[in-house]
């Protein structure tokens, strides 16, 4: 399998919506239902924090845990450095 050309990719994608919008192309389209969003309270939110371990939940948020910056380093976040 060869290497993806995402340029001519977004290209073709650009022409099809332009096809479409002029109705020279019809696209499949799917409904689906919304679900309802669930409520978060700041309590709910500190019990779901306090049941997950902290790697699990650096995952979670997306955010690495810190890094050693080193013996005298005065940087807050060593990935700044």
């Amino acid at each position: 399998m060869g290497e993806r050309n995402i340029a001519a990719e977004v290209l073709k994608g650009l022409r099809e919506i332009r096809e479409y919008r002029t109705g020279k192309r019809t696209l499949r389209t799917i409904r689906v239902q919304a679900k309802p969003l669930v409520e978060l309270t700041p309590d709910g939110i500190a019990r779901i924090r306090e049941s997950l371990d902290d790697s699990t939940y650096e995952r979670f948020i997306d955010d690495p845990p810190p890094r050693y910056a080193g013996a005298g380093s005065t940087s807050k976040d060593s990935r700044n450095d």
